[in-house]
């Protein structure tokens, strides 16, 4: 009986945390009757069992729309994809990549600035003269969505997924969505204010004075970003709760899948992501268009767990008529990454994004005659990613 009230007071601090957010301890533990310190502590032990919190970008509000690619190597060149992807973060917006377990292929996303998808267009063009890719193919997304982690299928005393089938129900309210319109929307930031996203991009629970000490920025300048800009303007839709595995070993201890459903109709949307989003295990989803629109979405289940939520899944789209139109890709976490907006490709002074797609091109051209001349390719250029996690940093 006591262990089954620890972990009923836990799942309601994992309630309260997700409600208030990893960064407001002190309304948590009011709101709790807690101890601040006891809020902090157990936020401590969440991340250790594999519960981190991560930032939900509307990505529009910073000028951004994600684009969708899935590209494909030649066989000189994929062993070192994942190298020469990692080297492209600080020229070519990329926020993200995986590799499949079951195809030569890499998914690659990538925050543009809206009006420049065909400077991507040209760089992956470039890429394909030179060798580098077979081929490729580019989508916009017109949304992105993310969901969070449930409690009530979570025992966070222990740290593992506890799930009965029979209380799986569709959602009463889909996870929140941002979409991201052909058009640019309006958008009001500044430097401050993507210096401040990608510190909560790399953890969302890091204080404003913490910040200043890492960036060597005001404090009193980023508080006041933070308050009325970030947070006011939406530039953070919220914060969401996500696992990564038994004490954060997520290449053991997860599974990651990625299924995509083409000719998908708009009016039918909604009603797919009700029936394919109660998985407790979906944590990414988005709609890709440009030709045929493609709903994709992305898993991280337990191995355990693994032949159920396949079954589960089948069942679904065998409801939906759309089980034929489904593709399953198993993904690589040892092969990801994800990288934080990138600082470097914004001006100060004109306050607007820079394209260097033709820089690139220019360092991708010497690095291939370098692998001519020397018979193996080596990828690196002088950039690097800001982070090795291999899940997409919310909202990319």
């Amino acid at each position: 009986m006591p262990r089954r009230i620890d972990a009923d007071r836990e799942k309601a601090l994992l309630r309260a945390l997700i409600a208030m957010g990893p960064r407001n301890l002190a309304a948590v533990a009011h709101s709790l009757g807690m101890p601040e310190e006891t809020v902090r502590y157990k936020l401590r032990k969440f991340y250790e069992r594999g519960l981190v919190f991560y930032v939900f970008v509307d990505l529009s509000k910073l000028g951004l729309r994600p684009y969708y690619a899935e590209l494909k190597f030649s066989p000189r060149w994929r062993p070192s994809a994942g190298q020469l992807l990692q080297s492209m973060y600080g020229y070519s917006y990329i926020s993200y990549y995986t590799g499949y377990l079951t195809g030569s292929y890499i998914t690659a996303y990538f925050s543009m600035p809206y009006g420049a998808g065909g400077h991507l267009r040209r760089l992956l063009d470039e890429m394909a003269e030179m060798g580098i890719l077979e081929e490729y193919r580019l989508r916009p997304a017109a949304w992105v969505s993310y969901k969070g982690v449930d409690p009530d299928f979570f025992d966070p005393d222990v740290g593992e997924w506890d799930i009965d089938w029979d209380r799986v129900r569709p959602p009463e309210k889909l996870p929140e969505r941002v979409d991201y319109p052909e058009e640019r929307p309006s958008a009001e930031f500044d430097y401050y204010d993507l210096l401040i996203v990608s510190e909560l991009q790399q953890d969302a629970r890091i204080a404003v004075a913490d910040m200043a000490e890492r960036t060597g920025a005001n404090e009193k300048t980023l508080s006041y970003h933070f308050n009325r800009h970030v947070v006011e303007n939406g530039i953070v839709k919220g914060y969401l709760l996500r696992w990564w595995g038994a004490h954060y070993a997520k290449t053991n201890t997860v599974s990651y899948l990625e299924l995509a459903i083409s000719g998908i109709r708009r009016k039918d949307v909604d009603s797919l992501r009700r029936s394919l989003e109660a998985l407790p295990f979906a944590y990414s989803s988005r709609l890709l268009e440009e030709g045929e629109s493609t709903y994709v979405l992305q898993i991280m289940m337990p191995p355990n767990y693994f032949n159920q939520s396949i079954t589960w899944l089948r069942d679904r789209l065998s409801e939906l008529s759309m089980l034929d139109s489904t593709s399953f890709r198993l993904l690589d976490a040892r092969e990801s990454a994800s990288m934080t907006v990138p600082l470097e490709l914004y001006n100060r002074e004109s306050e607007s994004w820079t394209i260097k797609v033709d820089e690139l091109v220019e360092k991708l051209r010497a690095v291939v005659r370098m692998v001519e001349g020397a018979g193996a390719p080596s990828a690196g250029m002088g950039g690097a990613a800001a982070s090795g996690d291999p899940e997409p940093k919310l909202g990319q």
